[in-house]
């Protein structure tokens, strides 16, 4: 199982921001740009 990072922009207000976050990633917007707050990865299922 795998999963890429998703890169974008985001535009607001006429500014464009620029971010990239991985699977269960949490950004917080600070400062005028995107910073990672947790990163845990990905989680994968358990079977019993």
């Amino acid at each position: 199982m795998s999963a890429r990072a998703v890169e974008g922009e985001l535009t607001w207000k006429g500014r464009a921001v620029p971010f990239r976050v991985k699977g269960n990633e949490l950004l917080a917007y600070e400062d005028g740009g995107f910073k990672s707050v947790r990163d845990v990865g990905l989680v994968y299922p358990a079977y019993e």
